[in-house]
């Protein structure tokens, strides 16, 4: 089993099913994390939360091991596919910082979950 801290949590509206979900794993080394974290926050995340159609963004770490995750969803795929074209310019600024990245895992969200209320794009039955 994994275990990650959540270090920052962008949210400017809610997932909801028909958005389009990232993942991305990332590694770094552990005695670095904070400073990483710290560079995450000061220059990528400025870049990144006022990407037209940014629902949430997420970045968790393992401060043990140095892995990561970052996730984020979007309106949807098209917004999504924008904003992988604008990070990935980002990637040699973050990687000068000590990133390592793996490969992104793209979805769609189907079913969403917030504030105990189930979503589904319709009302709930009972």
């Amino acid at each position: 089993m994994e275990a990650f801290e959540q270090v920052v949590a962008q949210v400017n509206g809610p997932a909801v099913p028909g958005s389009a979900f990232i993942m991305i794993r990332v590694s770094g080394n552990p005695a670095m994390i904070d400073e990483i974290v710290s560079f995450f926050k000061s220059e990528i995340l400025p870049q990144i939360k006022t990407a037209p159609g940014l629902l949430v963004l997420r970045d968790m770490v393992n401060r043990k091991t140095g892995e990561g995750i970052i996730s984020s969803a979007w309106a949807d795929q098209e917004a999504m596919r924008l904003a992988t074209g604008r990070n990935l310019a980002l990637r040699p600024q973050a990687a000068a910082s000590g990133v390592n990245f793996g490969e992104a895992s793209l979805r769609k969200i189907v079913l969403a979950e917030t504030s105990g209320e189930l979503s589904t794009g319709g009302r709930a039955k009972s």
